[in-house]
């Protein structure tokens, strides 16, 4: 007996018509589903598509990270806040000036490797929830997850060699080559992970994919404009750390925890 075949709809690989999960790639063919007194429940992050744009609308990942995302997303806010005023100095602000006062005293490495390593996790958990999604990108995700992970660390130890160092020529010829890496090795596939994300889901998730091209429109204005003095400087540091917290809220939302919804 002929058993009937179909072609996986990610890797192009040929398998079993009935397969749920294609056993090349990995990827689930359709939703997994849970058996629960006899009958057949599936877990509803995944909403029905949108006959007007045929956009999936999705409100939640399922993600290993749900039980603690709250706090991530606050030690994160916090990191960008401090990594700000270390990079634009105690402002005028009302209300805020205090607050920037002490967070002057926190080393900005610190600040950087806390602020890292909810930029790794939360890469990691957007991999994990993608991954059961009719368009995963799995590939992609994992290697912003893998250069998440070069940046934070190379950031870290920036800031740890950056008052070491007794040549200013050789530090920004550093910096220069540094900025160019994170540019051919970062922006652009988190350029098109944000297209990607805005052109095929709606939601949340929709709203990730445009927070994270704001993101990297105002990181790369503040880096042009790091030489400047000012509020030309001040402005787009201030945007960068506003967007981020942006971006880390939307995720807060997005991955946590809605067993009790």
């Amino acid at each position: 007996m002929e058993i009937e075949k179909k072609q996986c709809p990610y890797c192009g690989e040929e398998i079993q018509a009935n397969a749920k999960k294609c056993r090349y790639c990995g990827e689930w063919l359709e939703e997994p589903a849970a058996k629960t007194g006899g009958k057949t429940v599936v877990e509803t992050h995944i909403q029905e598509t949108s006959p007007i744009d045929g956009k999936i609308e999705v409100n939640h990942l399922e993600t290993p990270v749900k039980d603690f995302v709250e706090i991530l997303f606050w030690v994160g806010a916090i990191s960008a806040f401090v990594s700000m005023v270390h990079q634009c100095g105690v402002l005028d602000f009302p209300g805020l000036r205090s607050l920037m006062e002490v967070a002057i005293y926190v080393p900005k490495w610190l600040a950087d490797l806390l602020g890292g390593l909810v930029d790794v996790i939360f890469a990691y958990a957007l991999y994990a929830g993608m991954k059961r999604l009719p368009k995963p990108m799995s590939g992609l995700l994992m290697v912003i997850f893998i250069i998440t992970i070069i940046i934070s660390f190379s950031t870290v130890c920036m800031d740890l060699g950056g008052d070491m160092s007794d040549g200013e020529d050789s530090m920004e010829i550093a910096d220069f080559l540094w900025g160019l890496g994170v540019v051919i090795m970062f922006v652009v596939p988190i350029i098109i992970v944000g297209i990607q994300l805005v052109r095929y889901f709606g939601g949340l998730l929709n709203k990730l994919g445009w927070a994270i091209l704001l993101s990297v429109v105002v990181a790369v204005v503040a880096v042009v404009l790091e030489d400047e003095s000012g509020a030309a400087k001040v402005i787009p540091l201030v945007l960068e750390f506003l967007v981020t917290c942006y971006v880390l809220f939307i995720q807060n939302i997005l991955f946590a925890d809605v067993s009790d919804d």
